[in-house]
């Protein structure tokens, strides 16, 4: 019986521990999801993204090094909605700086990770990262809040029925 009780625990632990990666980080660059933009003096608006719910303002930051790890990226990308910090993007225009981040990508949160459309996916309880195989024409960088994209979702969802039950 006991023995049963302990295993039981054991799988309850490495089942939750299994859900975060190395270097989980709580936010970019120093700024924590959930940020307030007005807490945010160096950012400068960009332009709204465009959704069916709306709310969402992305903005830069023009003293940001265009870096991750070692890959220049030609612009990293802030977003927030309903004024509050949630997601992160960066890209590159060429095949080195985009297996440069893949790599930094990999050294910095580990290798365990998973592949969805030829993409590096590390799925944590607090940040959900994504970064794009390497390629001639350049990479993708994401880093978005759990909490927050499990806010967006529902709306998501609901956007998407609409649509459907319109015939689109």
């Amino acid at each position: 019986m006991r023995t049963i009780i302990v295993v039981v625990i054991l799988f309850i632990i490495t089942s939750t521990v299994s859900f975060a990666f190395q270097n989980e980080p709580d936010g970019f660059r120093g700024i924590k999801w959930g940020t307030d933009i007005g807490d945010l003096p160096r950012m400068e608006y960009l332009r709204d993204y465009i959704t069916d719910f709306g709310g969402i303002k992305i903005y830069i930051n023009k003293e940001d090094e265009l870096k991750i790890g070692d890959a220049a990226v030609s612009e990293i990308k802030y977003y927030f909605w309903k004024n509050k910090f949630y997601k992160v993007s960066a890209s590159t225009n060429d095949l080195l700086n985009s297996g440069t981040l893949q790599h930094s990508c990999i050294d910095n949160f580990g290798d365990q990770v998973d592949f969805v459309a030829s993409a590096y996916v590390w799925r944590g309880l607090v940040t959900k990262i994504m970064v794009t195989n390497p390629d001639y024409n350049g990479g993708l960088f994401l880093m978005e809040s759990v909490y927050m994209i499990n806010k967006l979702s529902p709306l998501e969802r609901q956007r998407d029925s609409e649509r459907a039950s319109k015939g689109w």
